[in-house]
């Protein structure tokens, strides 16, 4: 796949201080770190199909709880970030296709599967509202947020075009 991998490699930080930590869909598309033209060590990853945030109460939330409790208490982020996707698989598959899944993949996308699937900026909008809804549900995030010292942030990335929207004031504009 790799003609020539040298070209890849960069020594990366001896020890990364993250400002930010980005939530996102493990779409190959996707690249967190060149779509915010980011260096080594200044974002913490969490990717997932369809970048998904599980409720903390849900089983399936272990591994993600995990990683936000490491980049905000350990790492000490300062900006949360839920980064959706257009054309995203996992979202089509939850909401238009949930019943043919795999059981593990019902299991994962099962609280994506009531989203409003008419419109994908509907679609868009609502799971990263339910993103950050189940975030504030963990006490560690909702006290740092109340504290000011963690930024919840929601953006989309255009796969078709490389925008970058955010949300402000509940629209999404062009970043």
């Amino acid at each position: 796949i790799c003609q020539d991998p040298q070209k890849y490699l960069h020594p990366p930080p001896k020890q990364q201080k993250p400002h930010s930590m980005v939530i996102s869909c493990c779409d190959s598309r996707v690249n967190p770190c060149q779509i915010f033209q980011a260096n080594a060590g200044e974002i913490f990853l969490f990717q997932n199909i369809a970048g998904h945030l599980p409720d903390p109460y849900h089983p399936s939330s272990t591994q993600t709880t995990a990683a936000l409790q490491f980049g905000i208490e350990n790492l000490n982020i300062s900006n949360l970030i839920f980064l959706a996707h257009t054309d995203c698989a996992g979202l089509r598959a939850a909401t238009q296709h949930y019943e043919d899944l795999h059981h593990n993949l019902k299991s994962w996308l099962q609280n994506l599967q009531a989203l409003p699937a008419h419109n994908e900026a509907a679609l868009l909008q609502a799971h990263l509202n339910q993103n950050v809804q189940n975030a504030l549900k963990h006490p560690f995030i909702a006290n740092k947020v109340n504290n000011n010292s963690l930024t919840l942030q929601q953006m989309v990335y255009q796969v078709e075009n490389g925008t970058l929207l955010i949300h402000r004031n509940g629209q999404l504009i062009a970043f």
